[in-house]
């Protein structure tokens, strides 16, 4: 196996691509050629939306929950994550107990008597 040796000029050539890939990227970021008045007109429609600005910077505590709405909130909470009556009556049952099963094939629950 042959390594690629360098000529003299390659290490330099690199740095120089290098050195002006920084010096394009650092110069892009410089915000010098921006006017002072960039985004006045943005920030000018922005705060024109605001009816009185007044009254929404004033801090006000959050009027949280009565208990009414708070039980309302959590009980479509619980409701939301178990599921539909007619599913639940339909999910199968497994019984897991310590004693082997005395009759069938192994790994198969019978199904119990009451159903």
């Amino acid at each position: 196996m042959q390594f690629k040796h360098f000529t003299e000029g390659e290490p330099a050539m690199k740095r120089l691509i290098f050195s002006c890939a920084v010096v394009s990227l650092l110069w892009a970021c410089n915000r010098t050629h921006l006017s002072p008045y960039f985004g006045h007109a943005t920030r000018e429609a922005f705060a024109s939306q605001v009816i009185d600005a007044g009254p929404s910077l004033a801090k006000r505590p959050d009027p949280g929950l009565d208990p009414e709405e708070a039980a309302i909130i959590a009980e479509s909470y619980r409701n939301s994550l178990s599921p539909p009556k007619s599913q639940a009556a339909r999910a199968p049952v497994v019984f897991v107990t310590d004693e082997p099963a005395s009759s069938g094939p192994r790994g198969v629950v019978p199904k119990p008597k009451g159903d």
